[in-house]
């Protein structure tokens, strides 16, 4: 018993940690409360790189309110795109974006938050861009890399010399409960396999 409880505690507690990413940035969607529709946005940084804007698309999100205490981001030039269009003009059922940007437009915008970044306190997943509401709740929302046929071309993040940074990562975190519920089928399997 107490191997099995061993084991469902390490893979519940693999599924659910970020685990260490080599990224520049990694950008998280985490649940506020479970069965909430509300995720929050969030960008952790490896080093000292700012931040100056992010173009990034979504799946089963309807909207978007920044956080307030960001206060490098522009609000006149952030946007959150309702309709995300393919490479023929034609709407992307489902699919959404945003544009954050930073404190000035193009190139050497301010960045999003300070640079460098502060220390994210521990359990915490960066720095907080905005608040983003799913179109269905019951479902997780996702973060979707890749080129798309619309204004800003993709998921990319802007240094504030106006560079694209390629290298990152996108996770949305599982609720603790399917963490939970993952790791007990996965230790059940390995037990079922050992008595075979």
């Amino acid at each position: 018993m107490k191997k099995l409880i061993a084991a469902v505690a390490l893979v519940a507690a693999f599924v659910v940690s970020r685990g260490a990413s080599a990224a520049v940035f990694d950008v998280y969607a985490k649940q506020t409360a479970p069965g909430s529709g509300q995720w929050e946005l969030s960008v952790g940084v490896a080093g000292a790189q700012g931040l100056a804007a992010l173009n990034i698309q979504f799946a089963n999100v309807t909207g978007m309110v920044l956080n307030p205490l960001a206060t490098g981001i522009s609000t006149s030039d952030t946007l959150f795109i309702s309709e995300i269009l393919d490479g023929n003009g034609d709407p992307i059922p489902g699919r959404t974006g945003a544009i954050i940007q930073g404190g000035a437009s193009g190139a050497n915008s301010l960045p999003l938050f300070p640079t460098p970044a502060p220390a994210s306190p521990p359990g915490s997943y960066g720095f907080l861009l905005a608040t983003l509401t799913a179109g269905n709740s019951a479902n997780p929302i996702s973060l979707i890399a890749g080129e798309f046929g619309d204004v800003f071309g993709g998921t990319t993040f802007i240094t504030p010399t106006g560079a694209a940074f390629a290298d990152y990562s996108l996770t949305v975190v599982p609720e603790p409960t399917v963490a939970l519920l993952l790791g007990m089928g996965l230790a059940g399997l390995a037990l079922a396999r050992r008595k075979a």
